[in-house]
């Protein structure tokens, strides 16, 4: 995925051929020596039920395409005693919006391949300054990220940013890289300051301005609809059928959510940014609805739409923008209760 190299690919293929048929004798023994059973909360199990998901894993390498690469000019320089030496630097970059649940580990593999040719160029220190004028975008606004666990001094044109801290705590309370990133609104143009520690290196991307982008979807144009869900003819989606689950808080259920209830939808967007979802529920329960959802698949925990308890329509939003580059995305959202009914989408473009 980062290299592009096709040896890469051919390699990476090439185990998941030897795991598939390792798979097929794990389920050939176990067949003999075990019958089907339900466990908890996952239905009826048999290693051979998940046979098809190990096909899958060879299906998706077999047709992955590497990321986009591409580089940003830099003035860089060691941030020690006396007057800095700022010297042009071009960095590689891999766009951390190309794909859904990446975002984060997008921006800390550019760090890690350009340090080398940083270090080499600036000289060691603890401490590097990095600056970069940046021009006027019609529609977009300009962002800097680094990591979450990253300390910085970030300024644009001498005023101090604060930043936006976007992370997802695991159990423990920790982020890891996979999940958090500091997002520095930098607004239209000007020249962007940043002071950071050895080894990270700053991203910039003009991304669409909050509220310029805004996608409505009804219920009638689902990609595809999944039992129990049906769709009627006034296109509202729907799960009558009982036996779902209980709906339970995602932290109890780990960062799976259950499938069985879902309607997909192909969202275009024209620019990368950071995208709120809205969707108009009824929760005849009068719960306090939770609305699990995916973007391309990637189902990251804090991925839920929330709202208040009532017995009427009402519309359910998420707490933070998710990161989408521009193209088309899957926007997948699952129905946990049995009587829920989605109206409407709304993809919006947020800070």
């Amino acid at each position: 995925l980062f290299s592009g190299d096709a040896q890469d690919k051919a390699n990476a293929i090439a185990h998941l051929k030897r795991a598939l048929d390792q798979w097929k004798d794990l389920v050939a023994v176990a067949e003999r020596h075990y019958v089907p059973r339900d466990i908890w909360m996952m239905g009826g199990f048999s290693w051979g039920k998940y046979t098809s998901d190990v096909q899958r894993d060879l299906e998706i390498a077999s047709t992955a395409q590497s990321f986009p690469s591409g580089s940003q000019v830099w003035q860089v320089a060691s941030a020690g005693n006396g007057i800095p030496s700022f010297q042009n630097v071009s960095i590689r970059t891999y766009g951390p919006f190309v794909a859904a649940g990446f975002h984060s580990w997008l921006l800390y593999e550019a760090s890690l391949v350009n340090w080398d040719t940083i270090e080499a160029m600036a000289g060691r220190s603890t401490t590097y300054v990095w600056r970069r004028a940046l021009a006027a975008q019609p529609g977009r606004v300009w962002v800097l990220e680094t990591p979450s666990t990253v300390t910085a001094k970030v300024k644009m044109s001498g005023q101090t940013i604060t930043p936006l801290v976007t992370a997802v705590p695991d159990n423990g309370g920790n982020v890891s890289l996979a999940h958090g990133y500091k997002l520095y609104p930098l607004g239209a143009s000007g020249m962007v300051e940043a002071m950071l520690g050895a080894g990270v290196v700053p991203a910039v991307t003009a991304v669409a301005a909050p509220s310029s982008i805004r996608v409505e979807l009804r219920g009638s144009p689902a990609a595809n609809v999944r039992p129990p869900l049906e769709k009627t003819s006034s296109g509202v989606l729907q799960a009558p059928m009982s036996g779902l689950p209980p709906a339970h808080p995602l932290n109890f259920l780990s960062t799976e959510v259950y499938k069985a209830a879902s309607a997909t939808f192909e969202v275009r967007l024209t620019q990368p940014g950071f995208y709120k979802i809205r969707c108009q529920l009824l929760a005849p329960r009068g719960e306090d609805p939770v609305v699990p959802f995916s973007f391309d698949g990637s189902s990251q925990r804090g991925n839920q739409l929330s709202g208040r308890s009532s017995a009427d329509w009402q519309w359910v939003s998420n707490r933070r923008g998710i990161p989408l580059g521009a193209g088309i995305h899957t926007l997948t959202i699952y129905v946990r209760d049995p009587g829920e009914q989605i109206k409407a989408i709304e993809v919006e473009s947020v800070e």
